[in-house]
């Protein structure tokens, strides 16, 4: 058992390494950035022609994805028919964890500034524009055609040609195998 849990958990303490150096390099970099005062702009912003910024923008694309860890409960109850002082009853609880390493990152999310208050935003913030109504007429589309070819035999047909899964932004990313570790 020593020798098979040997450093079990060295991938995540290595993920884990990592993440806090990256996260405290970039903190210097912005900490630097904001009191040189020689760009006014925000190094997260969208648009910005300032190298410091790009710099720290980079760096943040290029950081560890960060992780999850899953965990999983097994309780088991065995019941002897006929107990004896070397035959007990028995209650067994063993967890299955495993370490599971995003696959989209959210690193260049910003999370550092003040939320605003829910009755400061104008409605008409939440409203759909024209082009997210396109955007989910293109997803019903979608999503009646599995239905169509599903339970209507007259389409069945077609089904090769039928999208099974919603294109977006990061479908190349969810569509490989995540990384697990346990």
């Amino acid at each position: 058992m020593d020798v098979l849990g040997e450093n079990h958990d060295q991938v995540l303490k290595d993920a884990t390494m990592r993440i806090s150096a990256e996260m405290k390099e970039i903190a210097e970099k912005e900490a630097q950035h904001s009191s040189s005062g020689t760009c006014t702009k925000d190094p997260s912003a969208i648009v910005s022609n300032c190298e410091t910024c790009q710099t720290i923008k980079s760096d943040k694309s290029k950081s560890h994805p960060g992780f999850i860890i899953a965990f999983d409960n097994i309780d088991i109850h065995l019941e002897r028919r006929q107990m004896t002082m070397y035959a007990q009853n028995r209650d067994i609880h063993w967890v299955n964890h495993e370490m599971v390493q995003n696959r989209v990152a959210g690193n260049n999310l910003e999370s550092q500034k003040p939320k605003a208050n829910i009755a400061d935003v104008p409605n008409i913030a939440f409203l759909p524009g024209m082009s997210d109504q396109s955007k989910q007429r293109l997803n019903y589309v979608i999503l009646i055609s599995r239905i169509l070819v599903s339970y209507f035999e007259c389409f069945a047909p077609f089904q090769d040609v039928c999208i099974h899964h919603i294109p977006h932004k990061y479908s190349k990313e969810q569509s490989k195998k995540s990384v697990k570790v346990h």
